[in-house]
């Protein structure tokens, strides 16, 4: 259940911030246009789509390279369908490979903005958590082969 919750509240933030980019260009770009319903509800199932795809991205139960081509996968396909058949970009042949790459660097940069932002808040949380040894306790059950204590009884 909380995966199903988890990705809800993912889509309704992407949602959001869709909706909102929606209305915004249009306010620029033509103060009477609205979206219509058709566009409502695409942003919507596009809202889940990418909500269900970010549970491949922080999945623990995945490697984090299978991670990153499960969700380059899924993402890619809501982008093609959006771009590609929803927005009629592909009606010439040469835009398939222009849509991939656009795609693909697009992908690309906001990994790579992810990835910095995340190696720099690693560091800062490294420098603030108290030094602990790395080094495990010294366990009395066990003893070296090279221990000193063990060569004493034996000449």
């Amino acid at each position: 259940m909380s995966i199903i919750k988890t990705t809800l509240v993912r889509a309704c933030v992407i949602y959001t911030v869709l909706i909102t980019g929606v209305y915004m260009i249009g306010a620029f770009v033509n103060s009477a246009w609205l979206p219509s319903p058709a566009t409502v509800a695409a942003l919507l199932v596009l809202s889940l789509w990418l909500g269900a795809s970010l549970s491949f991205l922080f999945s623990d139960l995945l490697v984090p390279s299978l991670r990153v081509i499960l969700h380059f996968i899924a993402t890619g396909l809501v982008f093609w369908l959006t771009f590609g058949v929803w927005g009629g970009y592909l009606k010439n042949g040469g835009s398939a490979a222009v849509l991939f790459v656009l795609y693909a660097v697009l992908y690309a940069l906001a990994g790579g903005v992810t990835g910095l932002v995340r190696i720099l808040t690693a560091d800062r949380k490294n420098r603030e958590k108290p030094y602990g040894s790395m080094m495990k306790e010294k366990d009395g059950g066990y003893t070296s082969q090279f221990s000193p204590s063990e060569g004493k009884g034996k000449r």
